[in-house]
């Protein structure tokens, strides 16, 4: 089964459950507790359990409704750090906003440093695995063709000057990097007006020479060698190629948040590129994979993906709009900022946003986080001074962090949507098989590579990001189950306390009648909670406190929680007020808690026992044996 609303909605409630708990460590450990903590065995190690359960729950084969990331950014805010802000730099706040961002470009990083793998892995399937296009060492067998942009051009990026303000968000940067690794979108793009160029491998080795020919508005593919096996022409283009980096995502996340050139200045092309690449990957985001064995949070092959053929086919329906936000799309056409946690409040797209990012992009006075960072808060405070206060400044900056955060992914399998991971996919496809005019319906017939490719990033993302923020949901967990096991260790140390002193008692004082032996026994309790006194405990009683799970206060707490949110009972503020009634439940949860301690026992009585002998069994009838205990 996916993930769903209902699922989400009870992990966030349990979670929400929890945090009450943790955020009154008081009612949870106290003074009695102090008396007696010194005397206890060191938890490090007591809560062993992980929460693995929760990856399965991310798996599955259904559609959502909901981008399947957004859902784990929804459940990460209930329990990723408790303070507001950051008390170091006042910039990054708030903190939990903050740190998820943090762990988005970690996972992206990651992210890329797999993609050259994951691109030749699908792209090789796809051509040579099962029902492929042909063999690896199959030769290329044509010296050159020709292709037009629109093949391989599904964003229309081409359309955009690199020397723009959007084109500087979504080429590669200008600058060399350490490898030489070619900046081929750059160079279709200067092809338009430049000389022809030249393709060298890393070993210097000529795969191809590229020009443009205005006449037929084609790209002219020639030299190529007919004895090069395709195989072997793919993988020495991708390791020329410059891949994605986390600059470049940045990059493009942010153009996907604040917008580029003006609406009116940016290509039509692009921005309907642009549409399409976002309902694409809003449809993927949402789908669910298979459930596996021993990979959680990772796709399945292609291959098993048989019985939804028919639906992802129809994600590659550009026009399908089941599923996708009009009213965010429509914002974007209409050159505005919306804010979405703030009542949707709009501002218009203001362009001095992406030209002074770009400019600090090539300036060294601040790193590309900062440089994010002030832009967005920049964005914010504009925002806020145009509602004239009525939303506060912090709810503008969480938003506009969050919709950072949730472009992110996306933004990431952006950057292999652009034409230069498309060209040698293309080029063989068209040489090799069959051509198509557009690059949408190449992608249609080859949209089991296409989709492979997508889900491989994104769940490869997602998984770098469950396993950073799952190291928080342990920690968060680790709070509450440590409070419990501190509070189970605490009673039943008192517990055994009062037995032993019981039992003291019983031996020196002169018990002539049952009420005097139940007037010592009360007398004792009362000593003994009211004590401070220290009495070594045994460590072979403690490690007993593990096998009686008995009654947990905190427990008991938590579900009364419970059950008052799903009777509908508001336990959360009032008009920003503490509420009370949670104070009065804990009161009397906890006298509960110490009249069951101080007061209870219990009684048992043995039905029917037989009892060997020598002579034989003998048979005790019921009600004649009867023991007493103590109720933990």
């Amino acid at each position: 089964m996916g993930l769903n609303d209902d699922l989400v909605n009870k992990i966030t409630k349990e979670l929400s459950i929890i945090k009450t708990i943790n955020q009154d460590p008081n009612s949870l450990i106290d003074g009695m507790y102090e008396n007696h903590a010194s005397q206890l065995e060191n938890l490090n190690g007591i809560v062993k359990k992980t929460v693995t359960d929760f990856t399965s729950k991310l798996t599955g084969g259904s559609q959502n409704k909901k981008d399947i990331f957004e859902q784990i950014v929804r459940i990460a805010e209930s329990f990723v750090g408790d303070e507001k802000e950051d008390q170091i730099n006042a910039k990054t706040k708030p903190l939990v906003t903050t740190k998820l961002k943090k762990y988005a470009k970690e996972a992206g990083y990651k992210t890329l440093q797999q993609s050259k793998e994951i691109i030749l892995t699908e792209t090789k399937k796809s051509f040579f695995g099962g029902v492929g296009t042909c063999n690896p060492t199959t030769p290329l067998d044509t010296t050159g063709l020709d292709i037009s942009p629109k093949e391989f051009d599904f964003m229309g990026m081409l359309k955009t000057d690199p020397m723009s303000i959007t084109g500087k968000l979504i080429y590669e940067s200008v600058v060399p990097n350490e490898t030489n690794d070619i900046k081929f979108n750059q160079i279709l793009y200067n092809t338009f007006t430049t000389y022809p160029y030249d393709f060298f491998t890393k070993s210097n080795e000529h795969l191809f020479s590229i020009t443009w020919n205005p006449n037929n508005q084609n790209y002219t593919i020639y030299g190529l060698t007919p004895t090069t096996p395709i195989g072997d022409f793919i993988d020495n283009y991708y390791n020329s190629i410059e891949f994605p980096d986390i600059e470049h995502v940045l990059k493009t996340t942010t153009h996907m948040v604040l917008g580029g050139d003006a609406v009116n200045v940016e290509p039509k092309a692009f921005q309907i590129g642009m549409k399409k690449g976002n309902r694409l990957l809003k449809k993927i985001f949402s789908l669910c994979n298979k459930e596996t064995t021993n990979q959680p949070l990772m796709k399945n092959t292609f291959t098993e993906l048989n019985e939804d053929e028919y639906d992802i086919i129809n994600y590659f329906d550009f026009d399908d709009v089941e599923g996708i936000d009009l009213d965010d799309e429509d914002a974007k056409y209409r050159g505005v900022l919306k804010f979405r946690d703030c009542d949707n409040f709009e501002i218009p797209l203001n362009t001095n946003y992406p030209e002074d990012f770009v400019y600090f992009l090539d300036s060294s006075d601040k790193t590309i986080d900062e440089n994010v960072d002030d832009t967005l808060n920049n964005a914010a405070i504009d925002a806020y001074e145009e509602s004239g206060g009525s939303i506060p400044l912090e709810g503008f900056q969480i938003s506009i962090i969050k919709d950072f955060i949730l472009q992110f992914p996306k933004a990431l399998v952006m950057t292999f949507l652009s034409p230069k991971m498309f060209f040698p996919i293309i080029l063989i496809h068209k040489h090799v098989k069959e051509s198509f005019a557009s690059a949408e319906e190449y992608m249609r017939s080859l949209h089991n590579l296409f989709y492979n490719i997508i889900s491989a990033l994104f769940w490869k993302f997602n998984k770098e990001f469950w396993l950073l923020i799952k190291q928080d949901l342990l920690k968060f967990i680790r709070k509450i189950a440590i409070a419990i096991q501190m509070n189970k260790i605490k009673r039943l140390k008192i517990i055994v306390k009062i037995l032993i002193n019981i039992l003291r008692k019983a031996l020196t004082v002169e018990i002539k009648s049952c009420k005097e032996l139940f007037s010592a026994i009360l007398g004792t309790i009362n000593t003994s909670l009211n004590s401070s006194t220290k009495l070594p405990m045994p460590n072979l009683l403690l490690s007993l406190s593990e096998f009686l799970p008995g009654f947990s206060n905190d427990r008991a707490y938590m579900n009364i929680i419970r059950k008052l949110e799903n009777a509908g009972v508001n336990v959360g503020p009032i008009y920003g007020t503490t509420n009370k009634l949670l104070p009065i439940v804990k009161c009397i949860v906890d006298g509960y808690t110490e009249e069951i301690d101080t007061n209870s026992y219990v009684k048992v009585s043995v039905k029917s026992i037989k009892i060997p002998t020598p002579v034989g069994p003998i048979t005790i009838p019921p009600g004649i044996l009867e023991g007493y205990g103590k109720m933990l």
